[in-house]
Order: C-alpha cells, then structure tokens, then sequence
C-alpha cells in the first residue's frame, strides 16, 4: 500500500483562514473540509465581500484554472496566503469590499534586462517567453529568478531538479507562488523565490505549461 503524506496540518492551516464567518468556494477535493461546518457556495457563485476562495491548483477533479482567472480578474480579491505541499499548491483569496487597495507581492518585481543579467548565473530552460537565473541570498541560500520576456496566455511551474548536499532534490514550483501566475505577469516583472535547502551544487530548470 502507498503511504501518502499527511496532510492534517496543511488542512487545518487553511480552513483557519474561514474561521470568522463568510462563505468559502474552494475546488472539490478541499470542499469537503468545510461543507459540514462552514457556509459554502459552488466555484461559479457571485463573489461577495467575506468571501474566502480557497484553491488547490493540482486538484485534478476540478477545472482549477477557471475559478484562479475569475478570482484573479476580481480587483476585490485580496491574496492572502499560498503553500506548497509535496508539490500540490494552495492558494487563498479574502474578498474585499470595493476600493479596497491590492497589497504589493513581495516575491514579484521589475528588472530589466541589463540588471538582470548581473543577478547570479543564467539557467538554461526551453520556454523563450522567459529566462532565469540562479543568485546567492547572504544567508548562502539559492534563489531562483524567472525573468518574463514576452507576454503569454498560460501559466508555468518551475519544474527543479537538483543536487544539494550530495542529494537529489526534486522541487516542483507555480510561478508567482500560484496568486499571481504567469499569464497576468507583464514583460520585466521578475519572479524571485527562495529555494529551501543548500545552494544547489547542479541545478535543471523547466518550465512546465499550466492553465
């Protein structure tokens, strides 16, 4: 029999999120985590202030990408939280009653090319729409910077392969830590992340096509 990671904690964490009152949407699989003591309403209900939009963007039951844009595209949408779980990724929206202004993302921002180019060292991947590079944080730690170099119409997931410490590590990523995802990010807008673990003594980047 497989052994699945458990995930009580991460479930706890989000449903902590719905605790004072408001209707939760969330994708199928996390629905059954708040239907029974929590108001819920359908992906594709109106949202209204004190709304919480909970999402598991790897939820393959669900049509994820869909409900992500309507949310996305809603200037009320607050993002509150994002974490990501043995490679499943979760995202949180808070509804904000109108005019509410939209918190800057600290993992987001502008570089253009030139100064970018003196950030670390150039990582190879196959998507031109994007380019990234590999910088040293002071603490020792690796970070990981995706360039956009054109607009597109889809999101990606830094798909990483590495060897840290002498071990492999496999890391699967979403681009602007799944609330702020590709195809809403503007040519110049840098994605910086800070990579968990030692720097990487090799490093294989992909970037992995998503909805």
């Amino acid at each position: 029999m497989l052994k699945r990671p458990d995930a009580t904690a991460v479930i706890a964490l989000l449903r902590r999120f719905s605790e004072n009152g408001g209707r939760v949407l969330s994708t199928r699989r996390l629905r059954l985590y708040h239907m029974f003591d929590r108001e819920s309403a359908a992906p594709e209900s109106p949202l209204f202030p004190g709304d919480t939009v909970i999402i598991d963007l790897d939820d393959s039951l669900d049509a994820t990408g869909e409900l992500r844009r309507r949310v996305i595209a809603d200037e009320r949408a607050m993002p509150v939280f994002s974490t990501n779980f043995y490679g499943r990724h979760f995202a949180v929206w808070k509804i904000a009653p109108p005019g509410t202004p939209r918190p800057a993302l600290p993992f987001m921002i502008r570089g253009g090319e030139e100064k970018f180019s003196t950030l670390g060292s150039p990582l190879a991947q196959d998507d031109s729409a994007f380019e990234a590079r590999l910088a040293r944080a002071p603490d020792g730690a690796g970070i990981l910077l995706i360039r956009v170099r054109k607009k597109v119409e889809y999101d990606v997931a830094p798909d990483l392969k590495m060897l840290q410490s002498g071990k492999a590590v496999h890391l699967r990523l979403r681009f602007g830590d799944g609330v702020y995802p590709a195809w809403r990010a503007m040519p110049g807008e840098v994605y910086c992340v800070a990579l968990p673990g030692a720097f990487p003594e090799s490093i294989r980047l992909r970037l992995l096509r998503r909805d």
